[in-house]
């Protein structure tokens, strides 16, 4: 990020310049003719609109200028020449204003997480935040990975929707006193985002403390409001500029080592889970899971079926919802013993899959309903997608039915020597025949045909 400001004159007055991007970088015209969306300056006084005056080339780089002085970066709150209690004084005053900015607009765009140039500190008064369309300017000028680092190193990935912006806080606020993000270390992030206790990096900080601000880091509680976030730290802060005694730093040493160990071990078995583990474990857990549900078939058989008593159409939507929740021993009881199962070995893969993830400590599947709800956001690598979507059924006859839906299951790298920045998912849209028998007290599938597949694309 370009972490610094510039002053020049024009039109015979004092401008700030805030650079956005190397003057190689073009842009838009309107940019030129000054801002539409506003940026907002929040400080004691309230939340006022803010707009850049122009565009100026200087020092090389692309600026907005401003007449708005005493901007300085958000990466302040990091500065080491400036003692812990300042810092820790900037970073309050930056909560206070946030949460004051995310109360009174209707709409603030930085809630959802905001990249750490979009807000520039006036440590006199309060902070400015960049209009939206500007951030994303300063983000894209810099390499995709880097951009994407800047994400990763302080957002858990399944922070709260519409409280990213005071998870974001709070990782900053981790990195203020430890002088590092939590998840810069990609080890920290393949372990399941597990960063090291703030404690054996500070050690001077009460347990109590550090405990409460790893359980938020970690999502293992619900996260403070902004006002109960400043309080704690106030109550902390003597500690926090205090040194430990040597004792302390010894026993930090230990766990911090100790931590490490298990960091390491974890990322190392999600990597090769990731790479190889299922390949590997395949062919034996297949045969031991096919096993184990054929003797399951014929204890099961003595019992009513599950479907006893439901009508054809729902017969073969509980077909289609537990192939969706892989639910292998229970689905082929809606089958005959003459009815090709045309995805039998698909769906053992994925159940495989399933249970080796879990068996490393990789979690469970994410369902594809909730990943299509959400818009199909990237995920991390780690993240398997997997479940039937869009599903349609229509009856064409006494006992025969078409279904249509798309099945999403997870994709390998094209280059497994390359780790994806995301999760992979692939979708493949079906339309498919079923034809059912009656068995006096319930319906069987006897057949199914599949008439078409294709890949969905995105």
């Amino acid at each position: 990020m370009h972490e610094r400001t510039f002053t020049f004159s024009h039109d015979n007055k004092k401008k700030t310049a805030i650079p956005l991007a190397p003057d190689s970088v073009s842009l838009s015209r309107g940019m030129f003719q000054g801002g539409k969306v506003p940026g907002y300056l929040v400080t004691g006084d309230g939340v006022s609109p803010w707009y850049w005056e122009g565009i100026q080339t200087t020092n090389g780089m692309r600026c907005i200028y401003t007449e708005t002085e005493n901007l300085h970066p958000l990466s302040m709150i990091f500065d080491t020449n400036l003692s812990a209690a300042t810092r820790i004084d900037l970073y309050l005053m930056l909560l206070t204003r946030l949460d004051q900015a995310a109360r009174e607009l209707k709409h603030p765009w930085f809630a959802k997480g905001f990249p750490l140039c979009s807000i520039w500190l006036i440590p006199s008064s309060g902070i400015l935040i960049l209009p939206e369309p500007i951030a994303e300017i300063m983000m894209n000028s810099v390499s995709e990975s880097r951009r994407y680092a800047l994400k990763q190193e302080w957002v858990h990935p399944k922070a709260p929707a519409g409280q990213e912006w005071l998870y974001q806080m709070i990782t900053l606020f981790y990195a203020l006193v430890t002088n590092v993000s939590p998840f810069a270390d990609e080890r920290i992030r393949e372990a399941g985002y597990d960063p090291l206790p703030l404690w054996t990096l500070r050690p001077s900080v009460s347990d109590d403390f550090s405990s409460g601000i790893m359980s938020w880091i970690k999502l293992e509680e619900a996260l403070p409001d902004a006002a109960g976030l400043a309080e704690r730290i106030r109550e902390e802060k003597p500690r926090i500029t205090a040194t430990a005694p040597s004792v302390r730093y010894e026993a930090a040493e230990s766990c911090r080592q100790q931590h490490q160990r298990k960091v390491d071990k974890r990322s190392r078995q999600r990597v090769f889970l990731r790479k190889h583990g299922v390949k590997l474990g395949l062919a034996v857990a297949a045969a031991v899971i096919i096993g184990a549900m054929a003797v399951n078939w014929i204890i099961e058989a003595a019992k009513p079926p599950i479907h006893e008593g439901l009508e054809p159409i729902e017969v073969v939507t509980l077909f289609y919802d537990l192939q969706d929740e892989l639910r292998l021993d229970t689905y082929q009881q809606l089958l005959t013993k003459t009815a090709e199962n045309v995805r039998e070995n698909q769906l053992v893969y994925m159940h495989v899959s399933n249970a080796m993830r879990q068996a490393y400590g990789g979690g469970e599947l994410l369902p594809a309903r909730q990943w299509v709800a959400d818009g199909k956001p990237d995920l991390p690598p780690e993240t398997a997608v997997y479940g039937i979507t869009d599903l349609e059924i229509e009856q064409i006859g006494e006992l025969e039915f078409t279904a249509e839906f798309i099945l999403w299951h997870p994709d390998s790298p094209p280059d497994e020597v390359t780790e994806p920045e995301h999760a992979l998912v692939t979708g493949i849209q079906f339309f498919e025949q079923l034809q059912l028998e009656d068995h006096g007290s319930y319906y069987m599938i006897s057949r199914i045909s599949v008439l078409d597949q294709e890949p969905v694309i995105e």
